[in-house]
């Protein structure tokens, strides 16, 4: 009888973990087997055009003869909280990158040497970093240029490029994304 009691316990122990391990299961192979896209085509759009009126504006500023320096600043996702970074948003950052790279109109500088300032300059530790820390890190880098851009809270794209030596705002623009620039599952 005490068997037969212990094993109605256990089974009813049973029944009240089963559908909790049925849903961490669920959960759990459902994120493993996850594939990561990005597949936004308003938002492949609204790069190529916004790249053009970036390199307008570029080359209405620039007197000089020597290629400008650009430095592409990270890309923020204001919808996940401040300064985060998500999969689109270091996507947008790479594409501009790219894009002033393939150009042949630019040098641009690197990630991996804004890394090494931002470190030294313990950015991190900052929470926030406005606008005027971006132009003193951009003169140490020897920039001409820096292009800093972020997806709001309110699913728009917002970009900005500024002349390192006047501070100078040159350019600046405000678009609406669909609510499909977002990782795809």
């Amino acid at each position: 009888m005490k068997n037969i009691t212990r094993i109605i316990s256990f089974h009813k122990k049973l029944f009240k973990i089963l559908p909790i391990f049925f849903i961490l299961s669920v959960l759990f192979f459902s994120c493993a087997s996850t594939k990561i896209v990005i597949s936004d085509e308003m938002m492949m759009t609204i790069l190529d055009e916004e790249f053009e009126e970036m390199e307008n504006a570029i080359s209405d500023n620039w007197e000089l003869k020597r290629k400008p320096s650009v430095i592409v600043f990270f890309c923020y996702d204001e919808r996940f909280g401040e300064n985060a970074v998500t999969v689109i948003s270091n996507w947008i950052q790479s594409d501009l990158e790219s894009r002033f790279v393939k150009s042949g109109n630019y040098r641009v500088i690197d990630k991996q040497n804004l890394d090494r300032i931002l470190k030294e300059q313990r950015f991190q530790q900052s929470g926030y970093v406005d606008d005027k820390v971006m132009v003193d890190m951009g003169r140490e880098l020897g920039g001409n240029y820096m292009v800093i851009s972020k997806i709001n809270p309110y699913n728009q794209f917002v970009a900005k490029i500024s002349n390192i030596e006047t501070a100078e705002l040159i350019y600046t623009t405000t678009r609406k994304i669909s609510k499909n620039a977002k990782v795809a599952k």
